[in-house]
């Protein structure tokens, strides 16, 4: 079976609690990590609220993959929303890391992750998994810095 063993990753409790509250749960504390298992539609899927950030989020999937042996990792919860339209569900299509470069006069110079912020700057956004689904695509910034002025949002520069 393609996917047996899936890893769900959240930086909120409250989105590991709203995925299959139904099923029975055993939870299992990994170091500071509260991991939550069930059996859905066949697969085995470990559950783990990481807290919030990329580092955070790092640390849950390490685990998630070298403990519970996943084969598919997923984030779930739910996300901010910059631009034009309304919310809804999205399958992101690629995601750049929107808060890593140089704060330069002009303001911020984005950088691919794992990059030296030095030079010209370059994006490379990390591309996921091929799926099928209708769902529409996004692409998704991700930051430890939360946007909240309404000038940052709108006029930017894009990652």
């Amino acid at each position: 079976m393609k996917f047996a063993r899936i890893g769900l990753i959240s930086g909120v409790q409250a989105e590991i609690d709203a995925f299959a509250p139904e099923l029975a749960r055993e939870t299992e504390q990994v170091g500071a990590l509260a991991v939550q298992r069930i059996a859905f539609e066949g697969r085995e899927v470990a559950m783990v609220c990481a807290g919030i950030g990329k580092v955070a989020a790092a640390t849950a999937a390490s685990l998630l993959r070298l403990r519970y042996d996943a084969d598919l990792l997923m984030v779930i919860g739910t996300a901010g929303w910059i631009g034009e339209g309304h919310g809804g569900l999205f399958l992101v299509e690629d995601a750049v890391q929107g808060d890593f470069g140089a704060q330069r006069e002009s303001g911020l110079e984005h950088y691919t992750a794992g990059s030296w912020p030095i030079g010209p700057a370059q994006v490379r956004p990390f591309t996921p998994l091929e799926a099928a689904s209708a769902l529409p695509r996004t692409r998704i910034a991700t930051s430890d810095l939360f946007i909240e002025r309404s000038e940052e949002r709108r006029g930017g520069k894009q990652c």
